[in-house]
């Protein structure tokens, strides 16, 4: 069938069917590729109900060196630029803060850090080397792991899935054969095992609703180390499936909100110092505006004008996927009103369910 939720039942399917079988399984060496995003949503809603680890490659829509963790050393760098200190000091350091997907991120940073500079380094070298790693940084994957083509370019995996729909759009300044570029990058990213999934064309002219990845695999089929299968449904339970999760970007956050707030015990300041990185959060309307609160009611955060909802969808459920420190440019009055040098701003993780 062509529609999202069912492709993504069907890739699953075969995924756990290998995870059944193969004694060296792990997820955390596995990748679900597609051209659009939104063929992906219900691969993530699938795996959130069925207890299935897994992850999605958008953390570009943060900074990894503006997080709250990443700026904790760099603080305490910053006052030892010239001061030689072991690397045992720096990761006490980081261990101050509170156990998440981040600190497990530079964790693996710092041991990478003492293995280049030595057990002994400055401030300043700490601080120039950490400023480099984190423009590629990326999260260690510990599950499935979700993503576009575009994002897959460079990656290996052991098992890859590659999703149909979107590869017959044209994006703007494209040429035609921009697409099946796309796919064959999101095919070589397998080691061991490609699955590649195909929406039934509906017409004799081989056209189908969603995407092309018929054109693109027609020509192989015969090849003695293809294996065709044909997938019957499940009388799986749906509920949910039909989710989005999305990742507002920074545009569509008031990012000098906490900025304009006077004192370090404004209510609001302390709620987002108290947020921990996966806290639920509460969103509330006012005005022509969103407010994002914590569990007991306290304001920590407000959305940007430009931030609206997926149209036939409301909010379901909300949560902390990370705290930024923003700080006004010297001379620069792109936050107006803001009475502070730096201050923090919550990123949220949205989920979305269609309005019945």
């Amino acid at each position: 069938p062509s529609d999202p939720v069912s492709q993504a039942i069907l890739a699953m399917t075969d995924l756990e069917r290998l995870a059944g079988i193969l004694s060296c399984w792990s997820w955390s060496r596995c990748a679900v590729i597609a051209r659009e995003w939104k063929y992906l949503h219900p691969v993530r809603a699938y795996c959130e109900v069925r207890g299935i680890p897994v992850q999605t490659a958008n953390e570009e829509n943060v900074n990894i060196w503006k997080l709250r963790e990443t700026q904790t050393l760099v603080q305490w760098l910053d006052q030892r630029r010239s001061k030689l200190f072991a690397g045992k000091e720096l990761q006490e350091q980081l261990h101050a803060c509170p156990d998440n997907v981040w600190r497990s991120l530079l964790d693996d940073a710092l041991v990478m850090l003492v293995a280049e500079v030595g057990d002994e380094m400055t401030g300043q070298q700490a601080m120039e080397w950490l400023a480099e790693w984190s423009r590629g940084a990326r999260q260690r994957q510990t599950g499935l792991l979700l993503l576009s083509a575009h994002r897959a370019k460079g990656l290996e995996f052991d098992h890859v899935t590659v999703l149909d729909g979107g590869w017959n759009r044209l994006g703007k300044n494209e040429d035609p054969d921009t697409a099946c570029r796309l796919y064959y990058v999101a095919m070589t990213r397998a080691c061991q095992m490609l699955n590649l999934v195909r929406f039934e064309p509906i017409s004799a002219m081989g056209h189908n609703s969603g995407g092309s990845a018929k054109l693109m695999t027609e020509e192989f089929l015969g090849s003695r180390s293809v294996v065709i299968r044909k997938h019957a449904l499940r009388d799986d339970d749906q509920t949910g499936l039909d989710r989005l999760y999305a990742l507002p970007k920074l545009s569509e956050i008031n990012l000098g909100f906490a900025g304009r707030l006077r004192g370090d015990l404004h209510t609001s300041i302390t709620a987002i110092a108290d947020l921990a990185i996966g806290d639920p959060l509460q969103f509330r309307q006012s005005g022509n505006r969103w407010e994002c609160h914590d569990m007991s009611g306290r304001r920590v955060g407000v959305m940007a004008r430009t931030f609206t909802m997926p149209e036939g969808y409301r909010i379901a459920a909300a949560s902390v996927y990370a705290v930024i420190v923003w700080k006004q440019v010297p001379d620069s009055n792109d936050y107006p009103g803001v009475m502070r040098d730096r201050w923090e701003v919550v990123v949220p993780e949205i989920i979305y369910e269609p309005v019945s």
